[in-house]
């Protein structure tokens, strides 16, 4: 047997335990998906997923990005919620778990692609034993958790395949002064994926940064070799800023005041006329019980 010949015989057992565990991972994920919708289950979908279901669907309609049909909002990641609105618009109206079914699926397809991305992250990137990178995939495609993040209905599954192609494209250039425009790119589709990973993107910046330059003056070469990048993922995610500006009156996303405003109302609901960590801590079950009968 030739040279060829014996790398073909031994890549193929690592072909072999990528392709099982991409098939496992995906008959999980897809039993997940295809849940009855009609029975409770634990864990059931977050409430998170029906809001962004609620904004597809009348984005869908051409009523704007809004949750009642009256108030505009940007509470929600634009990049997942624009993959959502193809599904409603040609969803039947008289099928209500259709289209939900659909999202699971295709959180599910995205998470799957993510296995993919993690063996050549592994492989090339790492330089992992294929045993070794087997074990990494192995962990992600047969999780239980894992499995219910991908079915979320949340954008949970884009923003890792996002973050997983933006890690690859970024140790694949880590010798390089400054990130392909590539980089950029993909930068800008994760934070329209998932706006916090923006603290991500600022530790690989500054990590190339570093890298690349012994002194200040070289490190200030770097950072403007990095512009073109930068600015291209800029770019990518100044109209969604400009659009929840004119939208909802904020550069933030609505939701991002949503817990501040439940840790406000604590005082009103426990009888606590400041909430700090001491009294949050100090809750007691029973005035837990009496500020749920109050609310009912």
């Amino acid at each position: 047997m030739g040279a060829r010949g014996r790398l073909r015989w031994s890549a193929f057992p690592q072909a072999a335990v990528l392709v099982g565990e991409v098939a496992a991972a995906a008959a999980l994920r897809l039993r997940s998906a295809l849940v009855d919708l009609t029975k409770l289950h634990y864990p059931t979908l977050p409430d998170d997923a029906f809001y962004d279901f609620g904004v597809a669907r009348h984005l869908a309609l051409g009523q704007g990005p809004t949750f009642d049909g009256f108030t505009p909002t940007n509470g929600f990641h634009p990049l997942w919620v624009a993959l959502l609105v193809p599904i409603w618009r040609f969803a039947r109206d008289d099928n209500r778990f259709g289209p939900v079914h659909a999202a699971m699926i295709l959180g599910a397809a995205l998470d799957v692609a993510s296995l993919v991305v993690a063996w050549r992250l592994c492989r090339r990137r790492l330089a992992l034993s294929w045993g070794a990178t087997a074990i990494v995939v192995g962990w992600l495609a047969l999780n239980p958790f894992q499995v219910l993040l991908a079915t979320c209905g949340l954008e949970a599954p884009l923003a890792q395949l996002l973050l997983l192609l933006l890690l690859d494209e970024d140790l694949a250039t880590r010798w390089r002064a400054a990130p392909r425009k590539r980089w950029g790119v993909l930068v800008g589709l994760a934070l329209l994926a998932r706006v916090d990973l923006v603290i991500v993107v600022g530790v690989l910046l500054a990590t190339r940064i570093r890298r690349g330059a012994r002194d200040l003056r070289g490190s200030v070469a770097v950072a403007l070799q990095a512009a073109w990048p930068v600015g291209i993922a800029a770019g990518l995610y100044a109209p969604w800023l400009i659009f929840s500006r004119l939208t909802a009156g904020r550069w933030t996303q609505s939701s991002a005041v949503a817990l501040p405003f439940a840790i406000s109302e604590l005082p009103h609901v426990f009888g606590y006329e400041k909430v700090g960590l001491r009294s949050m801590l100090g809750l007691s079950r029973d005035s837990m019980l009496d500020a749920g009968a109050k609310l009912l």
